[in-house]
């Protein structure tokens, strides 16, 4: 499971979260922040709001993609494009949603 401190967004990999309990304390190892997570949001869909955003240009697909592969358990959005025009676009459309 990963969990990012709400206040300095650093991020930690901790065992899963219990069954029993649908609350959690968590104490951000970096910052000292104290904050609750829950054990929806601990269940490794996270709210899309949260999420980081990557924007992945490059005109080989194959490069698009392994990156990809290399972020998905990461949990981040990605937008991928293969040219500038259409990094433009992507980000246009991502502004607006």
């Amino acid at each position: 499971m990963s969990i990012q401190c709400t206040k300095c967004k650093s991020r930690y990999h901790s065992k899963s979260f219990p069954e029993n309990r649908t609350l959690a304390q968590v104490k951000c190892q970096k910052c000292e922040h104290r904050f609750t997570i829950s054990n929806d949001s601990a269940g490794g869909e996270e709210d899309a709001s949260v999420l980081q955003t990557i924007l992945m240009v490059d005109d080989a697909r194959f490069f698009r993609e392994l990156m990809t592969d290399l972020l998905k358990e990461r949990n981040v959005r990605m937008l991928k494009a293969d040219s500038a025009a259409e990094a433009s676009s992507s980000l246009q459309e991502y502004a607006v949603c």
